[in-house]
């Protein structure tokens, strides 16, 4: 936090400059989703979770009251869930969405449980989960762009998230999740494998596809995913090693060809 900058100054920056970043994704594009999803990268892109901060606030000790705010996120490029969330929301209002901050609790991968914050977002009179902190530390690990928690609705985000749902409007939907509309959600065996098949065979792009819960997979579904993945590409003829990763919560698989 600069010396001097009182509580509504930081506000007022913090304003200006999601205003200034969402004028930039409205001058590339009409599309609502696209404009949403923009917003998204960008925390991604420009904000690194503060990882000393979860440590102080674990030990009661919160030092940086800057990473739990939208100036900490848009400003200071270093935020926790509480400046994420609320940088998202801003940018999301700016852009004309409604957009609400959700408080609970949540399961992640590396952290474990914690008290967690995200968002509700409305569009087109539908609402839709974005969780951009758990992306963003994603993000760090893969180094693109990740979209596990991307417009979930209620049931998908309460396999790994808890909160007061009566405080919420119901999200119902996730025809704008990443993978619906880019055509990576698996419903079968086969499908995962005709789409793992399509991802071998551009080895400079990576490989995303988010399974249905309906399709069984074994205790280790990354493995086995990554398994059909090579086995798809060696029938091009060459040889390959993937890096991968697994949510197993969101059923969302990304791997990189090395």
């Amino acid at each position: 936090m600069r010396k001097g900058l009182g509580h509504h100054l930081l506000q007022a920056i913090a304003s200006a400059k999601a205003g200034a970043i969402a004028a930039e994704i409205k001058k590339s594009t009409v599309n609502e989703y696209t404009q949403v999803i923009k917003a998204y990268e960008y925390l991604q892109e420009n904000t690194k979770y503060d990882h000393q901060e979860l440590l102080n606030v674990t030990k009661g000790k919160a030092a940086r009251p800057n990473a739990h705010n939208a100036y900490g996120a848009l400003v200071e490029g270093l935020a926790v869930c509480s400046g994420l969330s609320e940088a998202f929301a801003l940018l999301a209002q700016k852009l004309g969405f409604e957009c609400m901050i959700v408080s609970g609790r949540s399961l992640h991968r590396t952290i474990g449980i914690s008290e967690h914050a995200w968002n509700i977002i409305k569009v087109k009179n539908r609402h839709y989960h974005m969780d951009v902190t758990w992306d963003t530390n994603q993000y760090a690990e893969i180094k693109t762009h990740s979209y596990d928690y991307f417009a979930l609705d209620d049931e998908e985000i309460s396999r790994d998230h808890d909160w007061d749902i009566s405080t919420t409007p119901a999200c119902s939907f996730n025809d704008l999740s990443y993978y619906f509309k880019s055509s990576l959600y698996a419903n079968t065996k086969d499908h995962l494998t005709d789409i793992l098949r399509a991802g071998s065979k551009n080895r400079h792009k990576p490989v995303r596809v988010k399974l249905s819960f309906n399709i069984s997979l074994p205790q280790e579904a990354g493995g086995y995913i990554a398994e059909i993945l090579l086995n798809e590409a060696v029938k091009t003829g060459a040889s390959a090693q993937v890096t991968y990763s697994w949510n197993e919560h969101t059923r969302c698989f990304f791997a990189k060809f090395k």
